[in-house]
This record gives structure tokens, C-alpha cells and sequence, in this order.
């Protein structure tokens, strides 16, 4: 049988007959002090000799209570000398021990009976772990049979069980069943706060930072496929299209530049700026714009050399502008600023590290930030802009134009 005997495994108890009679009815318990969770698979008393009468009940109690958690339906008893057993592992008893529940094996007896006991705590042959130290109680009751709550020092009674520890007392697997789901879905008692749905949170943004990222490679390799095709277009194209072959393209080099920057840059463009989307970072933004504007795509309009651009509003500022006036191109001129930072000369004009940055003005001020380094430059995006929002990196004042296209709507 699955299981271990306290007194019969442990200890190697073999209890000898008490021989004193019963001249008075007499409740007897042996108790054992465990710690932890436990299934009872057997319940069991001693005959010591064949002419003694057996227990009227077989019984577990919990001693502080004095509940009774169990009793034979009939005390076994085979008429020979040994243990007598009831057998419950098609049907085990569930307890919990701790320091305030201890549980004992009692029966009764009425006058004239005899039980076994084993007079000395000593001389066991077992190892009985620690947790299991052997206790014992009696009572004279002429109430019947009821809990015996008097000590009996010296003593060890011939009732044991059958015993074996389990970590979920009485637990099925439909218990189970329940708690993970209170865990595991969103409608679960402990759904909330649990480590579970941290986890699962945690994965589901995994899962769609991982999407998102194969969404923005799958663009960035679209786009350096299209850059590539492009290159190998512009250099087929500009050198076919000159009739003096290759001496002829070296010495025209400036047609070829314009030709080739003109197929190429709007792939660069396109590339630069979905590395930026992909990585999130800003600097990649402003690349592009350098890039637009190295390759001519987003250069500013020549004002001063056509007739079909008007001057629509102008206005001073100190440190920033928040400006709500329609224009194509804003036109600012620094007149008083702090330089800080490097500066280097560019054509007829000093480029500084930092001077500030500006963005279209649509009532909510604009995530997509533009810089200017220089003390004089055209603000352009290729469209008219509902206004002009301006911050200088350091104290500084100026002016601005906003200028529009004639045949703009």
C-alpha cells in the first residue's frame, strides 16, 4: 500500500497488552504532531491476545478542536493477534497539520475490555523524524464515547495510521483548471496585477515591435532597391545620351551631375527617410532635408530673379515666432544673434553650428523640427504652409518675409 505507519515504519512499534481490566468505560487516543499537508490511507488498532475484546469505534480527532474528523463504519477485527485495519486508500482522508492542529487515533471501550499500549518511549528500533513526536491521551467517560483529553505520560497506545504527505490536500484537477484561468485570462480574480499578464503584455509588444520592424526593413530594402535601379539608369542614360561617348560625358560632366541628380537624389531622399521612421531617430529626418537640399529638390525658389513670387506679410521677432501667416517660403534674416559653436565659410556666407530651427505653424506646434545654420536663409517645403513656428538656439533677433507664388491658389 502506498503510504507509511507511523508506529509499524517508523518506529517498529509492537504494542504488548495493557493488563490492568476495565472497570469503567475508557476513551484512549494516540496522537502524532505533524507538520504540512498530508492524505490518511489507512486507520488501525493491535490485538494482543486473542480473548480481548475489541473497540465499540476506531476514530481520528483533531486534538485542539476535539472534532472528530472520521470514524469506522465498523472496527475491523479478524480475531488474531497482530493489526487490525480499515483500509481508506479508495477513499483518503485530507488533513492540514500545523503547531495548532495536531490529530490523534482514538477508539472507546466499555468495561471489562483490555487494549494494548507499550509502557516506555524508549528503546525503538525506527528512526522517527522530527516532526513526529508521539503523544497520548485517555479518559474514564461514562458519557460514551467521547474525545479523550487527559495525558497519559510513559505511554504509547496500539491505534495507528497510514499516512503519506501530499503538496494540495483533496486538490483535483478541475481546482487546477480554475485557479490558472483566474491567472492566465483577462476575466480572471487574479488576472489583474499578476506576473501572468505582465508577461503577456510583455510579448504581445514584443510581437508587435517585431512586426513593426520587419514593416520598416521590408521599406528600407524596397527603397535601396529603388536607389539602386535609379543608378544604374542615370549612369546608362546621361552617358548614352552623349553622342561623344565617354570623352565627350568628362568634358560635360556638369550636364551628366544635373541629369544624374535629378534620377537619383528622390531615391536617397525616400531612403534616408525611412531609416528614420524605422529607427525613430530625428537626425535622420534632418539628413534628408540636407540631402533634398544638397541635390537641388527642395532648394529655395530664386525670389529676386522672377516676377510671378509677391511679398504677402513681414514681421521682426526676438529669440522665437509663433507666426499664423500663409506663405510658400519664409525668408529670415538674422540681425542680431550669438554665434557659439564652429563656423566654417560657405561660398559667400558663414554656416555656424547652431543658430536655430523652425516648423509649418498649424495651431499645434509641429513635431517635424527644420534647421537653419546660416545668418540669411529661405524656409521651404515644396508647398504652401499655414504659418511659421521659429525658435533660436541662443538669444538673437531678426526678420522675416513670407512670400507666395503668384499663380498659387
Amino acid at each position: 500500500m502506498v503510504g507509511t505507519w507511523i508506529l509499524r515504519d517508523l518506529y517498529e512499534v509492537v504494542p504488548t497488552d495493557y493488563t490492568a481490566e476495565l472497570t469503567t468505560p475508557l476513551a484512549w487516543m494516540q496522537t502524532y504532531r505533524l507538520i504540512g499537508r498530508y492524505k490518511v490511507t489507512g486507520v488501525a488498532w493491535y490485538r494482543s491476545e486473542t480473548a480481548r475484546a475489541p473497540p465499540e469505534t476506531l476514530s481520528i480527532w483533531e486534538k485542539f478542536t476535539q472534532v472528530r474528523r472520521w470514524q469506522a463504519d465498523s472496527v475491523p477485527d479478524d480475531g488474531t493477534v497482530g493489526w487490525q485495519e480499515v483500509d481508506l486508500s479508495s477513499n483518503p482522508l485530507y488533513l492540514e497539520a500545523d503547531a495548532n492542529r495536531i490529530y490523534g487515533v482514538g477508539a472507546f471501550s466499555q468495561t471489562g475490555g483490555r487494549f494494548a499500549a507499550k509502557e516506555q518511549l524508549t528503546g525503538y528500533v525506527g528512526q522517527a523524524p522530527a516532526n513526529v513526536p508521539l503523544q497520548s491521551a485517555q479518559l474514564t467517560s461514562n458519557g460514551g464515547d467521547v474525545f479523550p483529553s487527559s495525558p497519559a505520560t510513559s505511554r504509547v497506545y496500539g491505534l495507528d495510521w497510514r499516512i503519506e504527505p501530499t503538496q494540495d490536500a483533496g486538490a483535483v484537477t478541475v481546482d487546477v483548471d480554475a485557479q490558472l484561468a483566474s491567472y492566465l485570462t483577462s476575466g480572471g480574480a487574479n488576472y489583474t496585477g499578476s506576473p501572468l499578464a505582465d508577461i503577456k503584455t510583455t510579448v504581445e509588444n514584443t510581437f508587435n515591435d517585431v512586426e513593426d520592424a520587419s514593416t520598416g526593413l521590408a521599406a528600407i530594402k524596397a527603397d535601396i532597391q529603388s536607389l539602386l535601379d535609379r543608378l544604374t539608369e542615370a549612369w546608362r542614360d546621361t552617358v548614352a545620351s552623349n553622342t561623344n561617348g565617354i570623352p565627350g560625358f568628362l568634358t560635360a560632366w556638369d550636364a551628366f551631375y544635373t541629369q544624374f541628380v535629378d534620377i537619383t537624389a528622390p531615391a536617397v531622399a525616400d531612403l534616408v527617410d525611412a531609416i528614420g521612421t524605422f529607427t525613430g531617430i530625428s537626425v535622420f529626418s534632418y539628413l534628408a532635408a540636407l540631402i533634398r537640399f544638397a541635390n537641388g529638390i527642395d532648394a529655395p525658389p530664386q525670389l529676386a530673379d522672377t516676377t510671378d513670387w509677391e511679398l504677402v506679410d513681414e514681421t521682426d521677432f526676438v529669440d522665437n515666432l509663433l507666426w499664423p501667416v500663409e506663405a510658400d517660403v519664409y525668408r529670415i534674416t538674422l540681425s542680431a544673434f550669438d554665434p557659439a559653436g564652429t563656423s566654417e565659410p560657405v561660398g559667400t556666407e558663414i554656416r555656424h553650428a547652431y543658430l536655430g530651427k523652425w516648423c509649418p505653424f498649424n495651431v499645434q506646434f509641429s513635431s517635424e523640427w527644420h534647421y537653419f545654420n546660416t545668418a540669411s536663409a529661405d524656409l521651404y517645403r515644396g508647398g504652401r504652409m499655414s504659418g511659421l513656428g521659429l525658435i533660436l538656439y541662443r538669444p538673437g533677433a531678426g526678420h522675416v518675409q513670407a512670400w507666395r507664388r503668384v499663380e498659387a491658389p
